[in-house]
């Protein structure tokens, strides 16, 4: 079985490494065979206890090597066949490149067939499903990075003050001393104080205002926009911890001297937003269930007023990994695509993400990470039940929540979700008395 993507030869051999931005990989390549694993990379790049981390059966290769070890496999191919042995190379089509099927040698459609197997490769789906200590793993760094984010917050809190009002003189507004770009390098810094921090898992969506409807807004350092108050910021970040993958967008209100509160518009589609995210988080659902049936779940009370998400609700999260991990989703099939394709099974990790984006004005998302668990149902039938546990803990904006519009559901969740909040993430921030009494005051009950 050749493997070319390169997040699924590190989880094969339990491995991280740097060579791709925001992802913990490293360019390689690996054959599995009955008996060895051939593993093709620079090991220069090894640290010294990589290869005694190895088994025996594990065979470090030159990467250059690749191309010449797939040709070597055709005659090995044909003369196991000749034994009347069933012998056959497993190249998953979708994830591997020309170069490496085409050194094979086998070109006819009848050798393709007698000798090739172009299906998905079974760690694709290994890999998707966590198993216990990946899901520990991944819960302890969400809390250590929900402590960054709190901090993080308390700290911007701090700023607004001296911040010019959007209701001001734009020639003011260059004057602030904050603009997206440097929000997110803040953010970066205080993520960059937990334990086991290795770097970001994406670059930091920071948008103030109107650049929050451009869903994958990305600030440049010299041509972000500044911040100013009075306006709707949305702040979609995560973070690459040794344990774990993280990815939370939290939308919040700047207040201003001119505009102290969020619209009443504005309230209501939050309010929407996180009916939509509670909803899917709550939501139970049977064994053989695909993302497009939950998919709905996330979008129903945007959908009661005309709107729409215009993305997917949820993707996979790999542990240690890429922030975008198949083959789990939940999105609409024409937009989903393979990844909807997998049903969703326990020790899968998504994102639950639901928005709203109003151009030229402001973006609202909210987006936690869940693990899919196993629910006592009170019918007992021979179909297993499922739902979700958030791994995210950080609270949500009070400004622009309507607590008339949520249901006692709603509301109990918020609640419940508050002091989860607290309990988790409090001991981690009590260093910080500004941020503790932030935390504090963001999470006490409606």
């Amino acid at each position: 079985m050749l493997l070319c993507a390169l997040d699924e030869v590190a989880y094969l051999l339990n491995l991280r490494g740097n060579d791709i931005d925001f992802n913990p990989v490293f360019m390689s390549y690996a054959v599995v065979t009955t008996e060895q694993v051939h593993f093709f990379v620079d090991d220069a790049k090894f640290n010294a206890d990589v290869k005694a981390s190895l088994p025996s059966s594990v065979v470090v290769h030159p990467y250059t090597d690749i191309l010449s070890f797939m040709s070597g496999l055709k005659a090995q191919a044909q003369a196991l066949k000749q034994d009347k042995k069933n012998h056959k190379i497993w190249v998953d089509a979708a994830k591997s490149n020309f170069a490496t099927f085409n050194a094979i040698g086998f070109t006819s459609p009848a050798d393709i067939k007698q000798f090739i197997v172009t299906t998905a490769n079974p760690l694709t789906l290994m890999k998707g499903i966590k198993n216990e200590q990946e899901v520990a793993g991944m819960k302890a760094a969400h809390i250590r990075d929900g402590a960054a984010v709190v901090k993080f917050l308390a700290w911007f809190e701090q700023q607004y003050s001296s911040l010019p009002t959007v209701d001001s003189d734009p020639a003011q507004h260059n004057k602030s001393q904050l603009n997206e770009f440097l929000v997110a390098e803040k953010l970066e810094e205080f993520r960059s104080k937990q334990d086991k921090f290795v770097g970001l898992s994406f670059d930091t969506i920071s948008s103030i205002g109107p650049n929050g409807a451009i869903i994958h807004y990305k600030p440049d350092e010299t041509t972000s926009s500044p911040v100013v108050t009075g306006q709707v910021y949305l702040l979609d970040s995560g973070g690459q911890y040794l344990d774990g993958t993280t990815d939370i967008t939290r939308t919040f209100y700047i207040p201003s001297p001119e505009r102290p509160k969020p619209t009443t518009f504005q309230i209501e589609m939050n309010t929407r937003v996180l009916q939509c995210h509670i909803d899917l988080a709550l939501s139970v659902f049977p064994a053989q269930t695909f993302g497009p049936a939950l998919d709905t779940f996330a979008r129903r009370y945007l959908w009661d007023v005309g709107a729409e998400v215009p993305h997917g609700i949820g993707h996979g999260v790999a542990a240690h990994g890429p922030v975008h991990e198949g083959p789990c989703g939940i999105a609409k099939m024409n937009r989903g695509g393979a990844i909807c394709s997998t049903a969703i099974v326990p020790g899968m990790i998504l994102s639950n993400e639901p928005g709203f984006y109003e151009n030229g004005s402001f973006g609202i998302r909210i987006e936690n990470l869940v693990t899919v668990i196993p629910k006592e149902v009170s019918y007992k039938s021979s179909t297993p039940f499922y739902t979700f546990e958030n791994l995210t803990f950080v609270p949500l904006d009070r400004q622009l929540i309507n607590k008339d519009m949520l249901s006692q559901t709603h509301l109990t969740y918020v609640n419940t979700y508050f002091k989860e909040c607290f309990d988790k993430v409090g001991p981690l921030v009590k260093d910080d008395p500004v941020a503790y009494a932030w935390l504090e005051r963001n999470t006490q009950p409606f």
